[in-house]
């Protein structure tokens, strides 16, 4: 998360991402071109729950569900290889493709502060959406969301610290809102300084290979959102 003394984030520089494992390994690529992309989060319907008793009617939570996920952007044209967009069209495309075939992934969105929030996207369709001759050509991808939204994760402790030449355990952290560690994702771990802390990027065990005094952070990564744990090498 980026330092600022502003009370507000401008959405200008968010970016959007899909997910692929490749070779049992995470990898997220970014989708170019991209107008609008849905409100992302989840709200539960109101159930009611009133009895005799009550004198006014009362309500629970019922399923959950999230608005419909349109997402649109700008077409990039056919590029060939060592043209200037041909990286953006060969990823726009993949996405597309994706969507065109009606494939279920994770999309990821990064917004500027930094915070990322990502959801299960069950594709539902591609089209070219009606223009006029003064328009740029368009692309409209139609889609549900189909698990809850990640919102964010909280490590138990963001500060700690190792001895010099010791080890720890993997951070541990919970999910925003709770509950979501057990649905589709794997959890990864990356060490801002492996001069002074190296981490199993599987397991999370850490070892403190730098000098007393010294400071890096571990982060946490699961489905897409990020934690950080800063620790003081003793």
């Amino acid at each position: 998360m980026s330092n600022n003394n502003e009370d507000v984030v401008l959405v200008a520089g968010t970016r959007v991402e899909h997910q692929r494992i490749v070779n049992g390994i995470e990898i997220w690529y970014d989708v170019p071109g991209i107008l609008k992309f849905g409100g992302v989060g989840d709200t539960s319907d109101p159930k009611e729950k009133t009895t005799i008793s009550n004198l006014i009617k009362k309500y629970g939570s019922g399923l959950r569900d999230a608005p419909d996920k349109t997402v649109e952007g700008q077409y990039i044209p056919y590029t060939v290889a060592g043209e200037t967009y041909y990286d953006d069209f060969v990823n726009q495309q993949d996405f597309i493709s994706r969507c065109q075939n009606e494939e279920e992934f994770i999309l990821r969105v990064i917004w500027p502060d930094g915070e990322a929030n990502s959801y299960l996207f069950k594709a539902l369709g591609f089209e070219f959406p009606e223009s006029d001759g003064g328009d740029w050509k368009m692309f409209k991808i139609s889609g549900k969301q189909n698990s809850r939204a990640l919102l964010g994760l909280q490590p138990a402790i963001v500060n700690a610290n190792i001895a010099s030449g010791g080890s720890a355990t993997a951070p541990s952290y919970i999910t925003k809102p709770s509950g979501l560690e057990n649905e589709t994702g794997e959890t990864t771990y990356y060490s801002s300084d492996t001069d002074v802390l190296t981490v199993n990027e599987s397991t999370g065990a850490i070892s403190a290979v730098g000098n007393s005094g010294d400071v890096a952070s571990i982060f946490i990564q699961f489905r897409g959102a990020n934690g950080r744990v800063t620790y003081t090498l003793t």
